[in-house]
């Protein structure tokens, strides 16, 4: 393990296409055309190939991306993807507010309303304010779960068919 070096690393330069250096056991660092230099792990986990973001060089060196890569490894040794334990980790540090559907529509909304134009945000305004707070105001979000689903059920309605059910 281990064939890449801090001065081997300081000398890479982008090209036009993203490309891929290797460094051992799953870790390489990806080069993008702009320059951007990215550690990432490659592995298998239940027969599928999957990639897990380590971080970005240099705020991350090239110890601490190996020292990442030992614990994703361990990780993995144990049966977890490292992946969904990560999405896993992040979604346990949201707080009951955070999953309020009040305060994530008005993230939503505050975040789309930038690229929107005025008469866009105040139609989506008024469908979250009229026909989606109603059924959802009291409702905790599932954020990283399957949103459909849980929409569905906070909405009363079908995945399965395209029309809401009456009650």
């Amino acid at each position: 393990m281990g064939k890449l070096t801090d001065k081997a690393l300081r000398a890479i330069k982008p090209q036009e296409r993203i490309y891929n250096i290797a460094d051992g056991d799953g870790l390489s660092l990806e080069v993008w055309p702009n320059g951007g230099r990215y550690w990432r792990f490659r592995y298998r986990f239940a027969g599928k190939a999957k990639r897990l973001s380590l971080g970005v060089y240099p705020e991350v060196s090239l110890k601490e991306a190996r020292d990442s890569l030992t614990v994703a490894r361990a990780t993995l040794r144990g049966g977890v993807d490292p992946s969904r334990d990560r999405k896993e980790a992040k979604q346990a540090l949201l707080t009951a507010e955070d999953r309020d559907f009040s305060k994530v529509a008005a993230d939503w909304l505050a975040y789309n309303r930038p690229g929107w134009a005025s008469e866009t945000y105040r139609k989506a305004s008024y469908v979250v304010e009229q026909c989606l707070q109603p059924f959802c105001a009291s409702a905790e979000v599932p954020i990283g779960q399957d949103t459909a689903h849980a929409t569905s059920l906070l909405l009363g309605t079908s995945t399965n068919s395209k029309s809401p059910r009456v009650s």
